[in-house]
């Protein structure tokens, strides 16, 4: 990619905001570019083909197979010192005491009262952008284990640096509840330089331009947490983790809605890795739906992300006796940025939309 194609893209991506922008109540500009009226107060939208919550197939480490049903029931109670249940708007707020309370927005499919793996991966990029990068470096690697479910309860995120050297920085993350670890990340920074010279073979790449920024959409249904689009011509989105119409190539394009820690405007980074683990429901949904649960993922990253709108797209799948993994590549609006593989299990039949803030049965 040349340098003016960047550019370019740092340009359209940062430009004057587009007239019209979403405000929030008060006439405040909405960081993310749409109101609160936008997702919480929507009526119905005619087609959910077009427009869809990312989250209809999103992932929370399955409470049956990877952690005790036992140690998630009593977890998703407020806060001890008083009782906070979480923001109303963003995914986490961070309390007095350091720790990240979830709030509703942060729920996915796979367990009552637990965290989406997706949205705790935002978490652990916002620490790791704020704690541990360091101008000069760039974020290559992270890979991130999820090994527990993750409980609705205030969580323990700590950072510390492995190496610091003059061209790589190492980092890991921990987090915890009540002592007890429940995920876990490696991040490697580079410093970028030139590329020598020669030529390599590399795959044939088509061009996927990203959605324009504040090009027009059908508002989200309420509760939603991301706009999403598709990303090849003629690719359907289809509403909830059940079949898809016929065996079709996962591809979309997804502009997070919500900041993940209250307080703090997303940047491209934490948008590249909430995307990331979009990387196995869109490579593992096909016609039984979404019946795999993937307890990791690895986003490796060539350049600094920009802008607001990032694509997955599938490049293999491959199960064998329940276990398999998933490849895709990820794009935002300079071009290819990387790429992300996800190992998973079978998880049939246990993906509940009902679990999202969106598709919950009214109280």
């Amino acid at each position: 990619m040349s340098d003016e194609v960047l550019v370019e893209a740092r340009r359209r991506t940062t430009a004057e905001p587009v007239a019209g922008r979403p405000t929030l109540p008060g006439g405040e500009p909405s960081p993310n570019g749409v109101a609160r009226d936008d997702v919480d107060d929507v009526d119905d939208v005619d087609d959910v083909d077009d427009v869809d919550d990312v989250d209809h197939i999103d992932r929370v480490d399955d409470v049956d197979h990877i952690a005790e049903v036992d140690h998630v029931a009593h977890l998703g109670e407020a806060h001890p010192d008083g009782g906070d249940d979480g923001p109303a708007w963003a995914y986490f707020r961070r309390l007095d005491d350091g720790l990240y309370q979830p709030g509703r927005f942060a729920s996915g499919v796979w367990g009552a009262k637990t965290v989406s793996g997706r949205i705790l991966g935002g978490l652990l990029g916002h620490a790791l952008e704020q704690e541990q990068a360091e101008p000069g470096y760039q974020l290559a690697r992270l890979t991130v284990d999820m090994f527990r479910a993750i409980p609705f309860a205030p969580l323990a995120v700590t950072t510390s640096l492995v190496r610091g050297g003059g061209r790589i920085r190492v980092a890991d993350v921990h987090v915890t509840h009540d002592g007890v670890l429940i995920a876990r990340a490696t991040a490697v920074f580079l410093r970028p330089s030139s590329n020598p010279p020669g030529e390599t073979w590399h795959a044939e790449r088509a061009d996927v331009p990203a959605p324009e920024p504040g090009s027009p959409n059908l508002k989200p249904p309420a509760g939603a947490r991301a706009d999403v689009r598709p990303m090849l011509p003629g690719a359907v989105l289809t509403a909830g983790p059940g079949p898809t119409a016929g065996v079709q190539r996962g591809a979309l394009w997804l502009r997070e809605l919500r900041d993940v820690v209250e307080g703090t405007p997303l940047t491209p980074l934490v948008r590249a890795v909430l995307a990331g683990d979009m990387t196995s429901p869109t490579t593992h949904r096909g016609t039984g739906g979404l019946q795999y649960i993937n307890t990791d993922f690895t986003l490796t990253l060539v350049r600094e992300p920009v802008g607001e709108f990032f694509g997955v797209l599938t490049q293999d799948q491959h199960a064998v006796d329940g276990v398999s993994f998933g490849l895709a590549t990820i794009h935002d609006a300079a071009g290819l940025l990387g790429t992300c593989t996800t190992t998973a299990i079978a998880n049939p039949g246990k993906a509940d939309p009902t679990q999202l803030p969106d598709r919950a049965p009214p109280h």
